[in-house]
């Protein structure tokens, strides 16, 4: 019975369309009248099949079928590495990227339709299967191959935004000093993979305990965490400076787009400033606290305040004044804030 059901299934994918045939769809909707023991059995043997279905449009749709087989509470562990060396086959057979020109149509446009819409399907598999399996997502980040195709995909449009994001998650440990009050933490921040993140969850964690902190969006937060989804936005309370330039400066702006390693670090040490705003606003949507990996929330949390020899240490290391004030109207009345040097 299910090796009969599963051969439908099979047979019926590897009709080149692009979106799924109804035979498809009828073939997979008959694995529902399945015991649970039938049912992970045909999962396991359609997973292990995905990297032989010459269909990139089939593939990617069983894909997604065994990704919500796995969301519904599956072994991700069992399935993984098919869906993984289904995606990447597709990904090797991508030709090099073309050369940009504007003129030109996009990258995307010059791919059939059913292997842009089959590798897109694989990696929204994938991203579900690495969220809830943590030594795959270990192994993935490892993996140099694994960046070289992503690349690749984003290169060609063909997806590739969330298996690049997941690439970049980093986690490390953060002096936090403020540029003009001797008050000063050490936090730690773990699987991040832009600075707009890190702000918005470093915020949460110093509201009162760092001069010009204020009251943090309890909802933002949770979006923030992973714990909600929804569309939000969130702003910056300071300006976010690294620690090369010992006042509150553009030139030396940590940018939010980029990743939390982008951070400047003094004798090994990451350190980031947080100054009065020389900005007049400075925002970011919830688009920046995505994917969310189950294994590997994110999060940044106060590990200790910084003792008052400590701080006194660290300023006179950076060169911080411990009189100065930074007035954001005359900074920019001394150097339109456009002119980074």
């Amino acid at each position: 019975m299910v090796m009969k059901s599963v051969d439908e299934v099979l047979e019926a994918a590897e009709e080149r369309v692009e979106m799924p045939s109804d035979r498809l769809r009828e073939a997979l909707g008959t694995l529902a009248s399945l015991s649970d023991d039938e049912h992970q059995e045909a999962h396991l043997r359609i997973a292990k099949a995905l990297p032989t279905v010459k269909s990139p449009g089939g593939a990617g749709f069983l894909a997604l079928w065994v990704g919500a087989v796995v969301e519904g509470g599956v072994d991700p562990e069992a399935s993984v590495e098919y869906v993984q060396e289904a995606l990447f086959g597709w990904l090797r057979s991508l030709p090099e990227p073309p050369e940009d020109d504007e003129e030109e149509a996009s990258p995307s446009s010059r791919l059939p339709a059913d292997q842009l819409g089959g590798i897109e399907m694989l990696e929204t598999s994938l991203v579900a299967h690495l969220s809830r399996c943590e030594p795959a997502l270990l192994a993935f980040r490892k993996n140099d191959e694994a960046r070289e195709l992503v690349v690749r995909a984003c290169d060609w449009e063909a997806g590739g935004a969330y298996l690049r994001e997941i690439l970049n998650q980093c986690s490390g440990n953060l002096v936090i000093l403020h540029g003009s009050e001797a008050r000063g933490c050490v936090v730690r921040y773990r699987n991040l993979s832009n600075c707009f993140h890190l702000f918005t969850l470093l915020q949460g964690a110093l509201e009162g305990k760092m001069p010009g902190s204020r009251k943090a969006s309890r909802e933002t937060l949770e979006i923030a965490r992973g714990e909600e989804s929804g569309d939000v936005s969130d702003a910056a309370w300071w300006h976010y400076g690294q620690p090369s330039l010992p006042e509150a400066n553009l030139r030396a702006l940590v940018y939010g787009e980029g990743s939390p390693k982008s951070i400047e670090s003094v004798d090994d040490v990451q350190v980031l400033l947080v100054w009065p705003p020389i900005m007049q606003s400075r925002s970011w949507t919830a688009g920046f606290f995505y994917p969310k990996l189950q294994v590997a929330p994110p999060e940044v949390t106060v590990e200790r305040e910084l003792l008052p020899e400590e701080v006194t240490d660290w300023r006179n290391r950076l060169g911080l004044s411990r009189t100065s004030t930074p007035e954001p109207a005359q900074e920019s009345s001394k150097k339109p804030w456009w002119k980074f040097f």
